[in-house]
């Protein structure tokens, strides 16, 4: 529902006359900015003092039909984090792309990579040269498929 719909302005006047609700622009830029970023710092706090990590990542199809690619963190008795989430289309899910797509998001989250253990994946063939590419970047990482 948008601030400027009249059916939302009539809600709020009824239920607080006083109350301008915010325009879309400034919801959908500050306010939302503001809240990405102050989770972003939350999540990244909470990695830094998280050991023995494993990442997670998957592709899909959106119905667009782009390449969508998700880098997920988790540990046990720890609710997932999500590192990122990225359009690869145009790189048809390479696995040069996706080693570069995980360590940007291991760097934009300000993991330290020592803390990751294991890495589990789908097994595709492109996934299998992932994980080899991984392993040479990343020698004491356990990977699983």
């Amino acid at each position: 529902m948008s601030a400027e719909d009249p059916l939302f302005a009539e809600f709020i006047n009824v239920i607080r006359p006083s109350y301008t609700p915010p325009s879309r622009y400034i919801l959908s830029h500050r306010i939302m900015d503001a809240e990405a970023a102050r989770v972003q710092k939350e999540d990244i706090d909470t990695l830094k003092s998280q050991k023995l990590s494993t990442l997670l990542i998957d592709g899909w199809e959106d119905k667009l039909r782009r390449s969508l690619y998700g880098t997920v963190v988790a540990n046990i008795a720890q609710h997932p984090t999500i590192l990122g989430l990225n359009d690869l289309t145009g790189y048809r899910g390479s696995a040069d792309k996706l080693l570069e797509v995980a360590k940007e998001a291991i760097n934009n989250m300000e993991l330290p990579p020592q803390n990751i253990i294991a890495v589990t994946t789908d097994n595709p063939t492109t996934m299998q040269a992932f994980h080899r590419k991984l392993q040479t970047e990343y020698p004491w990482v356990i990977v699983r498929a």
